[in-house]
Order: structure tokens, then C-alpha cells, then sequence
């Protein structure tokens, strides 16, 4: 049946990839952040702490709509989904707000980060690991549309 297909398991080991690689990504970065005063990457940690939310969402959305639960659990899914999207946009515009902040008492008190190579290496295997997941995720994610769908063909 589609809910076992292997496109379901690899769609969710793409999901356990990100909230591993996130909470990672998150602890290291606020970390360094810290032991480097350096308000960009704390702020990069908090961001992806709330991706982490995000990925968590997904993660259980894949689980409820392959699992094929009950109406009533999709509806609570959907509505945890609306909170949660409301809740990370709310804390998006807080991190937006603690930067500006911090940034301006950084240019008054003229304030400068150390240097942090954590950090670096943090942000280096970002830039080069993401884009690769998100590739993995959008050719499952296509896999997915039309093994449920039944598509023949697909256009990118």
C-alpha cells in the first residue's frame, strides 16, 4: 500500500536528516555565538531553532497524512500547523526585533564580535549542505506528488 511505499520512509529520513542537522546546527551556533559575542550567530541559532519547529511539523504532518489517520486527527494537525506557522512568525519578527536591537547598542557601545571559527564552520557546511537537502527534498517530495496522484508526467 502507498503508506509503507519507500518514497514515504525516504520523505521521512529526509525529515530526521533536517531535525537532526537543525538541532545541531542550533545548539552549535547559538553556542559559538555566545563564546564569541556575536549577535549574528546567536541569531542564526535561534533561526534555526525555529526551523526546527518547522521540520518537526512536517516530520509528523508526513506521519498523519501517509498514515491515514482519521479526519478528526487531520483537522488537529492542520489547526497545530496553523498555530505553529503563527507561532514561528511571531518569533521571527521577535529575533528581527532582538537583532535590531542589539545591533544599535553594538554601534553605540561600538562593540565588535570575536572571531569565531565554530561559527565559520557552521555557517560553510550550511551553505554547502543545504542546498543539497533541499534538492533531496523537492525530488521526494516530486516522487511523492505523483505516485499520489498518478501522474505520468511532471514539469518542473
Amino acid at each position: 500500500m502507498f503508506v509503507d511505499s519507500p518514497k514515504i520512509r525516504s520523505a521521512l529520513r529526509l525529515e530526521i536528516v533536517t531535525i537532526v542537522w537543525m538541532v545541531i546546527e542550533a545548539a552549535v551556533a547559538v553556542g559559538a555565538g555566545i563564546a564569541a559575542r556575536s549577535l549574528l550567530l546567536v541569531a542564526f541559532g535561534i533561526d534555526s531553532a525555529i526551523e526546527l519547529a518547522s521540520a518537526v511539523i512536517v516530520f509528523r504532518r508526513f506521519r498523519f497524512e501517509f498514515a491515514e489517520k482519521s479526519e478528526s486527527a487531520r483537522r488537529s494537525t492542520t489547526e497545530i500547523e496553523y498555530k505553529t506557522a503563527r507561532i514561528a512568525g511571531y518569533l521571527l519578527f521577535l529575533l528581527s526585533a532582538y537583532v535590531f536591537l542589539q545591533a544599535i547598542f553594538g554601534l553605540m557601545t561600538r562593540h565588535a564580535a570575536e572571531t569565531s571559527p565554530v561559527g565559520i564552520a557552521v555557517a560553510i557546511v550550511a551553505a554547502l549542505g543545504m542546498p543539497l537537502l533541499a534538492r533531496a527534498k523537492r525530488a521526494s517530495l516530486l516522487g511523492l506528488t505523483v505516485a499520489r496522484f498518478g501522474l505520468t508526467r511532471w514539469r518542473q
